[in-house]
């Protein structure tokens, strides 16, 4: 479940959202599942669902 002030990232578009409710189980953006997402080394990097952000 995505908690607020998670990143998540549309592996289609590219396009990131930061969780400001949580109030669902899923993420999706054209249909499909989100990934969680970090900001690393000036890029947005999906980390995969299930997976935690802090690695």
């Amino acid at each position: 479940m995505p908690s607020v002030g998670e990143s998540y990232k549309c592996e289609l578009y590219g396009n990131v959202v930061e969780v400001k409710e949580a109030d669902s189980d899923e993420l999706t953006w054209c249909e499909e599942p989100m990934n969680m997402a970090v900001f690393k080394e000036n890029v947005w990097m999906s980390v995969g669902s299930g997976e935690s952000a802090d690695e």
